[in-house]
This record gives C-alpha cells, sequence and structure tokens, in this order.
C-alpha cells in the first residue's frame, strides 16, 4: 500500500470516528442547545477535540469535563452531573475503534 492510500485511509477513519462522536454528542446534548433550535453543529468544538482525544486513547471523565468546561465555563451543566459525564465517556469509548 502506498503512502498516499494510507493517508486517505487514516483520513477516512477520521472523519467516520468524527461522525460517530458527533452522533453521540447530538444524542446527549448536554447542554440542551439542540433542544433549543441552536444549529447542528453547535457542539462541532467540542466534538472536533473530543475525536482529537479519542483517536489517541480512551476518553476520561476528566476529558469531557476539560473540554466542555474550556467552551461553556465551570457553570456547565455537566460539571453538576457526573452521572451524564460517565454515559457520555462510555458511550464515545463504545464509538472508538478497537
Amino acid at each position: 500500500m502506498d503512502e498516499h492510500t494510507t493517508n486517505g485511509e487514516a483520513s477516512a477513519a477520521a472523519d467516520e470516528l468524527r461522525g460517530r462522536v458527533q452522533t453521540v454528542i447530538t444524542a446527549a446534548d448536554p447542554e440542551g442547545l439542540l433542544a433549543l433550535g441552536a444549529p447542528d453543529d453547535e457542539y462541532s468544538a467540542q466534538v472536533g477535540e473530543l475525536t482529537r482525544r479519542l483517536r489517541a486513547r480512551s476518553i476520561t471523565a476528566a476529558d469531557v469535563l476539560e473540554v466542555w468546561v474550556a467552551r461553556f465555563g465551570p457553570d456547565t451543566w455537566l460539571a453538576d452531573h457526573p452521572q451524564a459525564v460517565d454515559q457520555l465517556v462510555r458511550a464515545l469509548n463504545d464509538v472508538r475503534p478497537a
């Protein structure tokens, strides 16, 4: 397999993982913004960062909170709902390639 094919496959795999992460985050709608009519890409920055981390290793609760607090501040809904964070962690790790 040549380098170009390898890069293309890596890019396709990254896009596929990002799509899976987007599905998890959209379904969870942790801040309730999508339910209020926010655009579908409302969480795109968080999806991108979580995807980057997930490509390297399993996600932890600390990862999710760090990403969320960076965007929504310390008063983010997730900061007060550890069970929701744990659910996100499980769902995100479930979509991670083996």
